[in-house]
């Protein structure tokens, strides 16, 4: 049993015991508590890379894209949880080691290009997940909320751009591009499945 899962039974199993909540809610507060934890353990170990590799500004500003994005945009869910952390690390390796080889202006670093993934994943946005369906309600929450991300994530953008902190943008537009990509093969398989359903 993982650690965040062993975290999770303990703290479910003591609210129980407490009569904090009923025997029934095991499951969903085991679920919440694991998913909460594992993003705890995933955070701080990925700042500790980003410290060890001295690379702390870059690996907080991957964290501030990454999250909302993955967060209210959704996407891709892998099959098994262990190989969404080994996605979610091989992210954030790849990411660091393309923007430390592209460190000066490139193209890429142009504003533009991250306004126009920021605007393809507004359009596709939000993902719903396979093992639950969004409500209309949280769907329109949730798109206000990514929209809201990315308008900030621009200006941010621009301030790095404006600034010469090439980087920077580096980072945002391949966080951006990772993001475009895990969203637009989530809603291509989504289509087709809505396609078959109906």
């Amino acid at each position: 049993m993982k650690l965040p899962q062993k975290m999770s039974e303990a703290l479910t199993n003591t609210m129980i015991e407490a009569n904090i909540i009923k025997k029934e809610e095991h499951d969903i507060y085991s679920y919440c508590y694991e998913f909460l934890f594992e993003n705890i353990v995933y955070i701080a170990s990925i700042i500790l890379f980003g410290a060890l590799l001295h690379n702390l500004k870059e690996t907080l500003i991957f964290l501030l894209v990454m999250i909302p994005f993955r967060t209210f945009a959704g996407g891709l869910h892998a099959p098994a949880s262990g190989l969404c952390v080994v996605l979610s690390y091989l992210s954030y390796f790849i990411t660091m080691l393309f923007c430390n080889n592209n460190i000066g202006f490139s193209i890429l670093s142009h504003p533009a290009f991250f306004f126009l993934e920021c605007f393809t994943i507004c359009l596709m946005a939000p993902i719903d997940s396979s093992s639950k369906k969004m409500t209309d309600q949280y769907r329109k929450r949730n798109k206000k909320i990514c929209i809201i991300c990315c308008i900030l994530m621009i200006l941010l953008q621009f301030f790095f751009y404006f600034n010469g902190h090439y980087k920077f943008c580096n980072i945002l537009f391949f966080c951006g591009l990772l993001s475009v990509l895990n969203v637009s093969i989530a809603f291509f398989i989504q289509s087709i499945h809505n396609t078959k359903s109906s």
